[in-house]
């Protein structure tokens, strides 16, 4: 099983909705041409998210980044399979709130005093804290 595929299927299990990311990127990938603006900001060619008329959802595409993020193992092992995606997971629907701590100039605190509360809680294994990367 491949890193992102195993991430993905971790983060459904807690309950957190996924999507696949660009390898080495936090821009969500995409796959159907008719989906992709034809420029960054734009609005792709099939509408969405207003027109109706987009079946890419439907039929469990992946284009349309955090609107299409799923839970669902089925459809993850199937946008994971073969490719090396990162995971996007769309904060809103999986009950999270984000931090986005951007501080350049300087390396990240260690992670047991940016947030000593946030373990796995994973009865298989003793508690430890969730990988935050930066």
């Amino acid at each position: 099983m491949n890193g992102g595929l195993e991430v993905a299927l971790r983060c459904a299990e807690r309950g957190w909705w996924v999507h696949p990311l660009l390898p080495g990127s936090k821009r969500p990938a995409g796959n159907c041409r008719r989906c992709r603006p034809p420029a960054a900001g734009a609005r792709p060619p099939c509408g969405f998210p207003d027109a109706a008329g987009c079946a890419c959802r439907a039929a469990g595409r992946y284009c349309h980044g955090v609107r299409a993020a799923t839970r669902e193992r089925e459809l993850i092992h199937r946008w994971w399979r073969g490719r090396d995606f990162g995971v996007g997971v769309a904060a809103g629907p999986s009950g999270l709130v984000v931090l986005d701590l951007d501080d350049h100039d300087r390396p990240p605190p260690e992670q047991a005093l940016l947030l000593p509360w946030l373990l796995n809680t994973s009865k298989k294994k003793t508690q430890r804290p969730i990988n935050i990367t930066s």
